[in-house]
């Protein structure tokens, strides 16, 4: 986390609806080293955009919609 300069991170792993592994790691507030939590609001950033495509070729596969 410190070679991408990122405070903190949220990794959690996710079977038939159910939440399987999380782990949280670094700081909300690295000045004041308050710890970030499984509370934490972290930004979805750039992987929405390949969540949303899971979720658009998944839709096409199961017949819900048309490319």
């Amino acid at each position: 986390m410190l070679l991408l300069n990122t405070p903190s991170l949220s990794i959690a792993i996710i079977n038939d609806g159910e939440v399987v592994y999380h782990r949280v790691k670094g700081y909300s507030n690295k000045e004041q080293e308050i710890l970030s939590d499984k509370n934490s609001i972290f930004e979805g950033a750039s992987i929405s955009k390949s969540v949303f495509g899971f979720f658009v070729m998944t839709f096409v596969e199961d017949g819900l919609i048309d490319l």
